[in-house]
């Protein structure tokens, strides 16, 4: 079986968790049913967050959303690495959109031609990637979620607007997460449904062998373009959405909908209601294979102020179960992995070196999380002990430097190192054994 707990528009600002943040308390007992539902069903396999992190894309915000992931991670004894998120609206610094008319421009002219040429999207987006004064303006906005992001190494680059990574169950099931980026065109006038833009290249290509869960803030009835809902609906068995703080389950031929609701809306809201998920994926094999998906809805009980079950979305239930069939496998396997196999296309530790570990993605995300949570000089210090810093790197911004020290680390054979300077300077050192060390 696979759990996650999936989380949405979280919306942590400058002043949360001060004297007078009200949200402190949800936030509290959002942590107390977590932890008592973990200890009930078992930990998270994974935290999924569709997007509204912060509330500005402010550094300030990510810094505190960091934090609060960390305690919640140790509530439900999830690893701290396990965390995997997408970009939503209030992820987009709107300083950065007001301040240039090249960048509206810009964003104004993709989503006329989502309308006018939908057949002409990818193309145009492509050729925009494709210049590097064109693509660092419109991936500025969400720089700072891009330094938060890059933690659990789920940042998004003009290259590679899509991460992915595949678990797989006992029985060898393969479920992949795709994050997917809707925030292209997202600025301070995206309060119009059909105002997002996503692009085809982004849907997940057809795999029989793969499960497919998509995740993306924006739902299909605020996207552009109904080509792109039809080739998700036929390809991912699952699709997580934030954005509309309305909680939503829906079920269609071949796919499954979940919008979750906010866990921190605003209170101004008519229909303020705090929620959140638990979802676990696993498969059956009673004559014919089948992949099971259950939701567990949480929602803020205004009466006794805490989380419970939503008992009226699952018709009384505490859960709504979703089976799909499945083809059978072509080689079964044994032994239960849930771990990560696929990494980003330009994370940071991408194309890692054979070594003697078969767990060498999981071990190259533990080491991304455990050295960019360093202090800066310390993680400066490091890169130039181990001479992975160039001149040609002078004026790169913190979270691209680093993605070029790893780089260097990698094409040099030098993780093992890098896993013992960390090792060295992190307070919390458990002192596990190198995962990088060769042996003969």
């Amino acid at each position: 079986m696979l759990r996650f707990l999936h989380l949405s528009d979280v919306h942590f600002r400058k002043k949360s968790g001060n004297s007078y943040d009200v949200d402190t308390d949800l936030r509290n007992e959002l942590e107390i049913d977590c932890k008592a539902f973990s200890e009930k069903h078992g930990a998270p396999d994974a935290i999924l967050v569709t997007g509204d992190v912060a509330f500005s894309g402010s550094r300030d915000e990510y810094q505190i959303a960091a934090e609060w992931l960390r305690k919640l991670c140790e509530l439900v004894s999830c690893s701290e690495t396990a965390v995997w998120c997408v970009p939503g609206n209030h992820d987009v610094n709107q300083a950065i959109t007001k301040a240039s008319d090249m960048l509206s421009e810009a964003q104004e002219k993709i989503r006329r031609i989502a309308t006018e040429s939908p057949s002409g999207l990818n193309d145009h987006l492509n050729s925009l990637m494709s210049d590097p004064m064109q693509r660092n303006y419109l991936f500025a906005p969400i720089e700072e979620y891009n330094k938060f992001a890059a933690v659990f190494k789920c940042d998004v680059t003009p290259t590679s607007p899509v991460w992915h990574s595949l678990f797989t169950l006992a029985d060898g099931t393969k479920i992949r997460l795709n994050g997917l980026t809707s925030t292209f065109v997202s600025n301070h006038f995206d309060q119009e449904r059909q105002f997002v833009v996503v692009g085809e290249h982004q849907a997940p290509m057809r795999d029989h062998e793969v499960v497919e869960i998509v995740l993306c803030h924006h739902p299909h009835d605020w996207i552009r373009g109904d080509d792109f809902k039809a080739k998700l609906d036929a390809r991912a068995r699952l699709q997580l959405f934030g954005h509309k703080h309305m909680q939503a389950i829906k079920k269609l031929e071949n796919t499954v909908h979940v919008v979750a609701g906010a866990v921190h809306p605003e209170r101004s809201e008519q229909s303020w209601e705090p929620r959140f998920n638990w979802i676990e994926l696993e498969t059956a094999n009673d004559g014919a294979r089948e992949l099971m998906i259950r939701v567990f809805p949480r929602k803020w009980n205004s009466t006794d102020a805490k989380f419970d079950a939503d008992f009226n979305l699952c018709n009384g239930s505490d859960n709504k179960q979703i089976t799909f069939p499945l083809q059978p496998l072509a080689q079964p396997a044994g032994g239960y992995e849930a771990q990560q196999a696929v990494l980003p296309v330009e994370s940071m530790a991408k194309d890692v070196s054979p070594t003697n570990n078969e767990n060498d993605e999981e071990n190259a995300r533990i080491l991304t999380y455990r050295y960019l949570n360093l202090s800066h000089v310390r993680r400066l210090q490091v890169a130039i002990e181990l001479g992975l810093l160039q001149d040609q790197d002078e004026g790169l911004a913190d979270f691209k430097l680093y993605e070029r020290v790893f780089e260097r680390a990698i094409e040099r054979d030098l993780l093992c190192q890098l896993w013992d300077k960390v090792d060295q300077l992190t307070k919390d050192s458990d002192g596990s054994v190198n995962p990088f060390v060769k042996t003969e």
